[in-house]
C-alpha cells in the first residue's frame, strides 16, 4: 500500500550531499583559512612597527642623540651592534644571534618571494647573505629581526627614496612577524622597513607598493604599507 509518510533519502543521494560538502569545504576553508592568516600578520606588523619605532624613539629620547644624527657607515659591523645595543633595552627580546653565520639562527631555513623562488638576499639556501654588518635576533613574542646597515641606493629598492638619514647609507629591517614559522615569504609574514627623518618607515611608502605583488619579481620588498 503507498504510504503518506515523509520520503526519507536513499543511500546514494546522502553520498552525494557528503561529497558536494566535502567539495565546497575544500575550495571555500583554506580561502578563509588564509584571509584570517593574513589579517594576523598585518596585526602583528603594526605591533612590530610600533614596538621598534617606540624602542628608537625612547633611545634617543633618554639617553642617545636623536637618530638623524647617528653616523652609518655601509658594512660595518661595529655600527650595526651600536645600534642594536641602544634600541635593545627598550625590547623584549628572547634570543640573540648577533653576526656573522650565528645570525641565520633567527630566521627561518627559506625564504621565499610571492613567486615561490628564493627572495633577494635570501639566496641559495634561503639564509641571510646580505651585508657582513647583519645583525639578528627574536622579540619575545616569537618576531624574528635582522638589523642591517645598507648603501644608500639599497632603501630604492623597498620603495623608500625620501628622507634618509645620511647619503651614505641607510639602517633596514626585515622583520618576520611569527619567526621561522611557514610561510616565509615577503609580503604575506616577512616586510621590510627603514630609518628615514620621520623615523622608521614601511617599505613601498613612496612608490605605493607597486611591486609587491608582482610576480615577475623576486624582491616584494615594498609590502610593509
Amino acid at each position: 500500500m503507498y504510504s503518506c509518510g515523509k520520503k526519507s533519502f536513499t543511500l546514494s543521494e546522502v553520498l552525494i550531499t557528503l561529497v558536494v560538502i566535502g567539495i565546497i569545504t575544500a575550495i571555500t576553508v583554506p580561502v578563509v583559512m588564509a584571509n584570517i592568516n593574513q589579517e594576523q600578520y598585518k596585526a602583528a606588523l603594526r605591533k612590530n612597527y610600533t614596538t621598534l619605532s617606540n624602542a628608537f624613539n625612547l633611545a634617543y629620547g633618554y639617553n642617545y642623540d636623536d637618530f638623524r644624527d647617528w653616523e652609518l657607515e655601509n658594512n660595518v659591523l661595529e655600527m650595526t651592534k651600536d645600534v642594536f645595543d641602544r634600541i635593545s633595552g627598550y625590547l623584549q627580546i628572547s634570543k640573540i644571534s648577533g653576526s656573522g653565520a650565528k645570525r641565520d639562527e633567527c630566521w627561518a631555513e627559506k625564504t621565499y618571494a610571492k613567486n615561490r623562488e628564493y627572495a633577494h638576499w635570501f639566496t641559495n639556501e634561503g639564509k641571510w647573505t646580505g651585508g657582513s654588518e647583519a645583525y639578528s635576533f627574536i622579540l619575545n613574542d616569537g618576531t624574528a629581526v635582522i638589523l642591517d646597515i645598507w648603501g644608500s641606493d639599497t632603501t630604492d629598492m623597498i620603495g623608500i627614496t625620501e628622507n634618509k638619514i645620511k647619503t651614505d647609507a641607510t639602517l633596514g629591517f626585515f622583520i618576520d612577524v611569527n619567526g621561522t614559522k611557514a610561510p616565509n615569504t615577503l609580503g604575506k609574514d616577512i616586510f621590510a622597513f627603514a630609518l628615514t627623518n620621520k623615523g622608521i618607515v614601511p617599505g613601498g611608502i613612496d612608490n605605493g607598493g607597486e611591486n609587491c605583488d608582482n610576480g615577475t619579481t623576486n624582491n616584494n620588498w615594498d609590502c610593509a604599507i
